[in-house]
Order: C-alpha cells, then structure tokens, then sequence
C-alpha cells in the first residue's frame, strides 16, 4: 500500500492498494462513512478504470495515449548538479545537454556562505554563465523555468519525491529549501522540432513576461496534402523543461501526437514507454 501523503507520488485519494494480480486501485480512507462524497467515490473509480484498461478518458478530460517511444531524459546531469550544489558552496550550475543548462542552489548549505543579497548576485551570475554556453545569451529569446512551488501547485507535475535523486535532495526540494532553474535556448526547440517534420513557431516573446494561461508555442507536421497543427500551453513546455525530457525524444512525441488519428476534440496526454525505468 502506498499513502498518498507521505509518499506525495499520486494525488488522487489517500492510498494505493496493490493487489497480487497486479491491480493498483485508489482508496479514500474515512474514520466515519458518514463523511463519504459520492463524487469523490466516482472520482477515483473513473481514474482506476482508465489507468488500469490503458484506455478511456480522466475524470480531468485528459485521454492518456502511450506511444512506443522510450522516455529518455537528462535527468543524471540534473542530479549531479543538485548533489554539488547541496555538497560543497550552495550554488552549482552546468550544461547537462545541448542546448540545456541547470543552475541549482541549496538555501541550507549557502546560509553560512552567502548574505542574501551574495546570493541572488551568484545565482544570477551563474544562470547568465550556463545560458552562455547553451547559445541562449539573448535575455530577449530565452527560456528560463524555475522549479521552486512548481511540483506542489500543479497537478500535471511528478513530485520531487520520485525524481531519481538523493533522499535529502528531494526532501529538499519538497520543503524549497533547494531549487534549480533549467534554461534552454528555443532555437534548438524549434530545430529539433524541424528534425522530427514537425514545423513550429513560438507565439509569445520568451523574455520572462510569458503568460502561462495562453497559447506558447505552435506545431504542425504534414500528412499528404493536409497540415495538422495545434498549439502547447505552457504546461507542455514545462514538462519538457522540469522533467529534463531529452530533446529528441520530446521531439518525436510532438510528432506522433501530430499524426496521431484523435477524434475531434480529444485532449491527449502522451504517455512514453517505459517510464518506470527513470522514475524512482
């Protein structure tokens, strides 16, 4: 059994039951019956069902499509980083893939370090040096996401808890007292994107005054003489980001999401295989 609130790996229900046939159902747990919501109920019997038949749509619109592409990620070099981080002066930073940077800080092991005012000049100094070496030195045309309150207040992000990291890391970044910022410089987006047939165009400056409720960038790939396009909020690109998604894979998940044969008004939510090989 899994619970929910000391785990924080699934956000539905209190607790995972595993049952010997390889079932995982989602149980609420009520010290009185009296308390039971029937929607709450409908809740997680809708999201068991289509989590365990793979096919269906969540309660929150979603329908999860899983393609055969493996998950591949950047996530060693985001764990060598934080680990020099928290080890040895509180800020570490480096280019973990091209076009990809990470710059980590540890508010724990700055403190004795830094005054406030040190750090956040450091920290800065540190992001302008990596964006550098990505290519992305252009304060106007860059994409910069910081993971501080993003795994707590969104539900489309996977909790620190099961990053493959270090205990005390990720207990870390669970209470903020750690953070990293990944850059990336959005022309390899766009030519990774061109490498997998799929044409994209960003749709809003990416100069730190993003709005994250509208539309960021804009794909479209080709089938005969049709053009499919759609648009990825910002919640797409995070994924890509804060995951640390390797760029290439990423890349060809756009595009079978693209050629993918969805009726009108679906909402997919790409599933990679193999996931749990990456996931602790």
């Amino acid at each position: 059994m899994l619970h929910h609130d000391l785990t924080n790996v699934i956000r539905v229900g209190d607790v995972t039951v595993l049952d010997r046939d390889g079932w995982a159902w989602l149980r609420e747990i009520k010290t009185n019956q009296r308390y039971r919501v029937p929607a709450q109920e409908r809740l997680l019997a809708d999201t068991s069902q289509v989590l365990a038949d793979e096919t269906g749509e969540l309660p929150s619109g979603h329908v999860p499509v899983r393609t055969t592409i493996d998950y591949r990620t950047d996530l060693a070099g985001l764990r060598d980083i934080l680990g020099l981080a928290h080890a040895r002066t509180g800020i570490a930073g480096g280019v973990v893939s091209s076009g990809r940077a990470v710059v980590a800080a540890s508010q724990f092991t700055a403190a004795g370090r830094y005054t406030a005012e040190e750090f956040a000049t450091r920290f800065s100094a540190e992001l302008a040096r990596v964006r550098r070496r990505t290519g992305a030195d252009d304060p106007g045309h860059t994409l910069t996401l910081m993971s501080i309150d993003q795994a707590g207040r969104t539900l489309v992000r996977p909790p620190w808890a099961i990053y493959p990291i270090e205990a005390e890391v990720a207990a870390s970044l669970i209470a903020d007292g750690m953070f990293f910022a990944v850059c990336m410089n959005p022309n390899k987006i766009i030519d990774s994107l061109a490498k997998a047939a799929v044409e994209a165009s960003w749709l809003q400056r990416l100069d730190g005054t993003e709005d994250p409720s509208k539309p960021l960038l804009n794909v479209a790939a080709r089938s005969g003489n049709r053009l499919w396009s759609t648009s990825l909020n910002f919640a797409a690109i995070a994924e890509l980001m804060l995951e640390l998604i390797d760029l290439r894979t990423w890349s060809r998940q756009v595009a079978a999401m693209l050629n993918g044969d969805f009726p009108a008004g679906t909402r997919p939510w790409p599933c990679f295989a193999r996931e749990f090989r990456v996931w602790a």
